[in-house]
């Protein structure tokens, strides 16, 4: 948050109040409460349980390590992927990409991270079976069975689902809701994952920190603020956008473009199975699936006019509604247009959080304040997960306005 004095002015010292930037998690984690939160309260902020230099210096450490930061805003990004799959990178290129396997969508380098997602059949498409990540050290993975059981996995130990609905497992915080239909997991590293169960097809959130901007590869693309060059493939090619949207202007049918964007683009993603993160269980799984002969189709038809107009009904208040009516054609199931409907609702509440600049309040004139934060990259297949960071104001007398 950005903190005003009572004349409307931001604060920007830290012994006045100044608000500071907190750990990003996709939900208010017991690590940022402990951490964070009871942290400042007790060292920068109590007057009471605090009158000595011991405090002053702690606190000053607290400061280096969430700091004050006043600039240029970036906001946050919630990205939207629907279907089967779509995908949205992190600087914004929707594009569909049908394949059948296990694909890197992050990969860090520099910051020893990656991001797996396996896919199975669904129809004439494909959707999310799982998603398995490598933080440093740490390795996570979760899988959908065909039965709708999910499993997970830490560090190859199998962990129960339903007992606790937040903890923390070597590292790793996670939260679960009272059904087990949204587990989050929040890495050391800031890595966020969500996955969200709906009507039994799986749908994936992934954030990354704004440090790693321009520092990803993957099908989530480079992350250097530029979409044009997000269709990079595994060796280091670039596919022209206009594939996604306008291939005749390049001089290609849109058969010819979806055939380069799945083989040259999307099939260069493809994780060799001696690479996988998932544990031996799920690869067990995982290979029988992929012995289906899927040829991938990304085309709306329908094999009668009532199916149309059925899937032109259900998708009609969708907002994306092509793709909408994309995935109902591929899975003969209008449960993808209700999906999506249901998941547009949490991202439109959560871009209402995750305005550009933070206004004074409105009683208060004086000086716009502008917060630097983490930005929040949203990856979500098969529906739109919300993505909350937590950026809380110090507040340290009555005269002094967080918000």
């Amino acid at each position: 948050r950005c903190c005003y004095s009572s004349s409307g002015d931001l604060i920007t010292d830290i012994s006045k109040g100044a608000g500071r930037a907190h750990r990003t998690a996709l939900y208010l984690s017991r690590e940022t409460v402990e951490d964070d939160i009871k942290s400042f309260r007790y060292w920068c902020a109590s007057v009471e349980s605090c009158q000595n230099a011991l405090c002053e210096d702690i606190c000053t450490e607290y400061y280096e390590y969430r700091p004050v930061i006043v600039g240029t805003y970036m906001s946050s990004l919630v990205r939207i992927l629907m279907g089967d799959p779509h995908f949205h990178t992190f600087d914004g290129l929707r594009y569909t990409f049908n394949g059948l396997g296990v694909y890197t969508l992050v990969y860090s380098a520099e910051y020893d991270s990656e991001i797996q997602a396996s896919t199975r059949v669904f129809g004439r498409g494909t959707v999310f079976s799982g998603v398995a990540i490598r933080d440093s050290s740490i390795f996570l993975s979760v899988f959908q069975g065909e039965d709708g059981d999910i499993q997970l996995e830490i560090n190859g130990n199998r962990i129960q689902l339903g007992e606790l609905y937040r903890y923390s497992v070597d590292g790793v915080s996670i939260q679960e809701t009272a059904d087990s239909t949204t587990l989050t997991f929040v890495f050391p590293s800031e890595v966020s994952v969500k996955v969200l169960l709906r009507e039994d097809v799986m749908n994936l959130g992934v954030s990354i920190p704004s440090s790693w901007q321009g520092k990803v590869v993957g099908l989530m693309g480079n992350f250097d603020g530029d979409p044009t060059n997000d269709l990079a493939s595994s060796d280091g090619g670039v596919w022209r956008a206009e594939l996604v949207e306008s291939p005749e202007t390049i001089g290609m049918t849109q058969a010819e473009a979806l055939g380069i964007l799945h083989d040259g683009f999307g099939e260069s993603w493809r994780v060799n199975s001696t690479n996988w993160l998932f544990g031996a269980e799920t690869r067990y799984h995982l290979q029988q699936e992929f012995e289906s002969n899927f040829e991938a189709e990304c085309t709306v038809s329908f094999a009668t006019e009532e199916d149309r107009r059925r899937a032109e009904q259900a998708c009609a208040a969708a907002e994306h509604y092509k793709l909408c009516l994309l995935d109902v054609s591929l899975t003969n199931d209008t449960r993808f247009a209700s999906i999506a409907l249901g998941l547009e609702k949490e991202i439109q509440v959560t871009e209402i959080l995750f305005q550009g600049y933070q206004e004074p309040p409105n009683e208060l004139g004086g000086t716009l304040g502008k917060l630097g934060g983490t930005v929040i990259a949203l990856l979500i297949v098969l529906g739109i997960v919300a993505l909350i960071t937590i950026l809380i104001g110090a507040i340290s007398s009555s005269k002094v306005f967080c918000k």
